[in-house]
């Protein structure tokens, strides 16, 4: 459940950055309309102006589901709600005054270590919460987002798969036995290394009958068609494709990872004389983490593969430096970027997650169609959390929960896990 910032917290917030905001802009400006209509009264509109914000460098990836990055996650944080909060100890908030979806909780243990114990949580959630459109929340929602997390073809951050929730090990394999739920996916896992060993395998034969020809990216791809006529070669052409896309991902990456660090770089001669600041921009340290730039102790000096005089390179461009080092591994280092390089865990997960979705595309008569331990808690009878009885919910013709009516969400795990609640 994603963390998020409650709203008295998000108020100073914003108070704080306008304040800022306007003392900058004040102090910064030249003469905008409204000071030279009035320059004694220097002033924010703070219906029409709008606030800015600004950040390190964002991945643009702000669905909530596939958010991985830091930057992004904060926006992602600022902009959406969770079931729970957490207040300055750590502890879980939830309630009428907290920025959440959750009501009221209760965790309820039944059983005991040795026999079939089962902890529940029940979620009463909130009416009056409504999507940017204006829709209002509903259990419907929840149960949407907890399905997404818990696909077994699902490949974003979150882990909520890892908890031990009753039946979701039969809902992720469509397998009833426990050894047969943990077989489940290594037949997808053999099936995705079949795939990269089928890449690999044309691409050596391709590069070393090729050797004296400068081959280019669209030029490998018509020799790797030649291979697909093969059953074991029938995806390579695709799987490079993928391969060439998440690697320029990768390098992406790396350049935000490399941003603001060049002050940070210090290199030692053999002598242990200290030289400091030779980097002064963002695409130095990239190039440098890459290894086209190299340090030599013995001489003291900088040394590039791409350039006589590394001092030239501090006028590349992001793009440049990227585009360079794509051209330089594409294609003829595949088998390098495919195996060793982050690339190759990418790639393989999504080969794996492939085979499964096709699975389960082939296969859609479930023997589990739903996970036994999530459920709409009050959906046909009552149920009591926290001394409170809920009876069946009633819905407004519109399909809003009616006044005085609340749904109730549970999840059940097996035995206690503290940290299952998050």
């Amino acid at each position: 459940m994603n963390k998020i910032i409650s709203k008295k917290t998000l108020s100073i917030l914003l108070q704080l950055t306008l304040l800022i905001g306007v003392v900058i802009f004040c102090a910064s400006c030249k003469k905008c309309s409204k000071c030279s209509k009035n320059p004694e009264k220097q002033y924010f509109d703070n219906e029409n102006d709008p606030l800015v914000f600004s950040t390190q460098e964002l991945d643009k990836v702000f669905n909530p589901f596939f958010s991985t990055s830091a930057t992004d996650s904060n926006v992602v944080g600022m902009t959406q709600i969770g079931m729970l909060g957490n207040d300055k100890n750590g502890k879980v908030t939830y309630g009428d005054n907290e920025a959440v979806v959750t009501k009221d909780l209760q965790i309820v243990s039944k059983g005991t270590e040795d026999v079939d114990q089962i902890t529940t949580y029940y979620f009463v959630l909130k009416n009056n919460i409504r999507f940017s459109n204006g829709s209002y929340l509903t259990i419907k929602d929840v149960l949407f987002n907890l399905y997404v997390y818990l696909d077994p073809a699902y490949t974003g951050s979150s882990t909520i798969y890892s908890t031990d929730i009753v039946g979701l090990k039969q809902y992720r394999t469509q397998e009833a036995t426990e050894k047969e739920q943990n077989s489940f996916k290594e037949k997808f896992e053999i099936a995705a290394d079949t795939r990269i060993d089928a890449l690999i395998d044309a691409a050596a034969q391709i590069i070393d009958d090729h050797k004296e020809e400068k081959l280019t990216s669209e030029k490998f791809k018509e020799y790797l068609e030649e291979y697909t006529s093969l059953s074991a070669y029938a995806n390579v052409v695709k799987d490079y494709e993928k391969a060439v896309v998440l690697f320029g991902e990768e390098l992406e990456t790396d350049f935000s990872n490399s941003i603001d660090t060049y002050e940070d770089i210090i290199f030692v001669d053999e002598n242990g004389k200290k030289y400091e600041n030779l980097f002064t921009t963002n695409v130095e340290a990239f190039l440098y983490n890459e290894g086209y730039i190299t340090w030599n102790k013995k001489e003291g000096k900088l040394m590039s593969s791409l350039a006589n005089d590394p001092a030239t390179l501090k006028s590349w461009t992001k793009e440049q430096a990227i585009q360079t080092i794509i051209q330089a591994k594409i294609p003829t280092a595949i088998e390098e970027i495919v195996s060793y390089w982050n690339t190759s865990v990418k790639l393989y997960d999504f080969l794996v997650n492939e085979a499964m979705e096709a699975y389960f595309k082939e296969h859609t008569d479930r023997q589990f169609p739903n996970i036994e331990g999530i459920k709409f808690a009050n959906r046909t009878s009552a149920v009591t959390v926290n001394g409170v009885t809920y009876g069946p919910t009633q819905y407004n013709a519109d399909g809003t929960v009616k006044e005085g009516s609340y749904e109730v969400l549970s999840i059940e795990i097996n035995n206690v896990d503290p940290k299952a609640i998050w």
